[in-house]
């Protein structure tokens, strides 16, 4: 079930970066910035995988899915700020 969630979740938001970066990059720095889209995103399941084994060997399966949770939240309060305070092109 969580690998269903995953895909379906990783489905939705990889087209939508992908497509928000071709919106607010310009037509010459394009091939450079989908490059470095690519490699944040290898980069950032890679690492975050690392990152989570090491959570997990501290708090335990319970304790990473709280620390997912407040990290979670986190990102929909700062989304929610910057929304407010900068004009979204």
């Amino acid at each position: 079930m969580a690998g269903v969630f995953y895909g379906v979740a990783d489905g939705a938001i990889y087209p939508t970066l992908q497509a928000w970066l071709f919106k607010v990059t310009t037509l010459e720095n394009r091939d450079t910035a989908t490059g470095m889209f690519l490699n944040s995103y290898d980069l950032g399941m890679g690492l975050g995988a690392v990152i989570l084994g090491v959570v997990v060997e501290v708090v335990g399966y319970q304790g990473m899915f709280l620390v997912l949770a407040a990290v979670a939240l986190g990102y929909i309060g700062l989304a929610l700020w910057g929304s407010r305070s900068t004009k979204i092109v």
